[in-house]
């Protein structure tokens, strides 16, 4: 092979891959089924299956990514109601009634993972000052949030 084509093709796969990653074949978790994952070296097996659930189509792995998201959505609808940012991101001003304390919003992602674990069903918190935050997960298996003052906002996951 000439020496001109031959530094072609090792220049063409340190573009395709660059230097630090690597492809190793993943197995998902439920049903086994190998996915090829771009890793940075080092890279543990339970890492790897995780990335591998994310790829596989398997109907356990979209019920997990679908409880996954689901929590996700949930943490996110805590932050709109009781955070420091409205639905669009921007900032409330200061100080806002509807800002709750970063504590009692640590808390009630704590209580989101418990809920999605299927640990607890609902948990309520009060701040002593007429808000209350509750989390719960309905009957059809999604967890909602509300914030109640009064009047009620809530929020589906």
């Amino acid at each position: 092979m000439p020496k001109r084509l031959n530094e072609e093709i090792q220049n063409e796969e340190k573009r395709e891959m660059p230097e630090g990653l690597e492809t190793q074949i993943a197995e998902c978790r439920y049903c086994g089924q190998g996915h090829h994952v771009v890793t940075l070296d080092g890279w543990g097996e339970e890492k790897l299956q995780d990335e591998a659930v994310k790829m596989c189509r398997c109907e356990a792995a979209m019920i997990a990514k679908n409880h996954e998201k689901q929590i996700y959505r949930a943490k996110e609808n805590v932050r709109v109601l009781f955070g420091e940012y409205d639905e669009h991101g921007e900032e409330l001003p200061t100080p806002s009634p509807w800002v709750m304390g970063e504590n009692i919003i640590a808390a009630l992602g704590i209580a989101i993972d418990e809920i999605g674990g299927g640990n607890i069903t609902k948990i309520t918190i009060d701040n002593g000052e007429g808000i209350k935050a509750v989390v719960q997960m309905t009957a059809k298996g999604t967890i909602k949030v509300e914030r109640k003052e009064g009047y009620i906002f809530t929020r589906m996951g």
